[in-house]
């Protein structure tokens, strides 16, 4: 999407993703190895109850369901990431989802881009918000 495509206000829905002990576990070995999401035993006894995937997997499936449901060629890079909250363990088998809302829009000096502020809501298959976050980046206009 083009900075003119974007309305102020406007939220758009991403695709589902479910989460699978897999992804989990790969996620956590490789960025996250933390044993409440790779140890079971550890985890069972744990403040969750149970395998939970990592928060900053959960931020990095959510962007990636908003850039699958646009046209990213016109993106030209992050400038923030900001007030992220997990509000709830995302555990094996839940399927999330993110509402994204325009809540700024303003071009650069030059012109040639737009700032672009995006407000990610992550919903579980229950509509429970697990995470909540902004991120600010630049658009091709």
């Amino acid at each position: 999407m083009r900075f003119r495509d974007y309305l102020l206000g406007h939220k758009y829905k991403t695709g589902a993703w479910e989460a699978s002990e897999a992804e989990i576990r790969s996620f956590a070995e490789k960025y996250d190895c933390q044993p409440l999401h790779l140890d079971q035993e550890f985890a069972k006894n744990g403040p969750f109850g149970g395998i939970t995937a990592s928060g900053w997997q959960t931020l990095a499936v959510a962007f990636g369901l908003w850039i699958k449901s646009i046209d990213p060629t016109h993106n030209r890079g992050g400038i923030s990431l900001d007030e992220a909250r997990w509000l709830k363990p995302v555990y094996v088998g839940d399927v999330l989802r993110a509402e994204v809302e325009i809540t700024s829009l303003r071009k650069t000096s030059k012109g040639d881009k737009g700032v672009v502020v995006y407000h990610f809501t992550v919903l579980n298959q229950r509509e429970e918000v697990v995470l909540d976050f902004k991120t600010t980046g630049f658009v091709a206009v």
